[in-house]
């Protein structure tokens, strides 16, 4: 089992009542349930019922984005519309 904290991003690899195989979503909570773990995911925040879809952690892999390198901060600052060197 992941060592699941509030932030971490979670990869859907099982679909779910609210969630799709393939995407990913933002942990915001966190409970234990009678199934296992249980993940509240900022995405599926319902306004009209001001409560947040939670789903079982199993069905979700932990996603650790990898450190920005030279490329990425160029495109960043590009897309900033800094200058950027040739």
């Amino acid at each position: 089992m992941a060592d699941w904290q509030v932030g971490d991003l979670a990869l859907c690899v099982k679909d779910g009542v609210h969630t799709r195989a393939g995407c990913p979503y933002t942990v915001c909570t966190l409970a234990v349930g009678r199934n296992g773990l249980v993940l509240g995911l900022r995405e599926l925040w319902h306004i009209e019922h001001h409560r947040i879809s939670k789903s079982l952690a199993a069905r979700f892999i932990k996603v650790t984005p990898q450190s920005e390198d030279a490329f990425d901060r160029e495109v960043i600052d590009h897309m900033a519309g800094q200058e950027v060197g040739a």
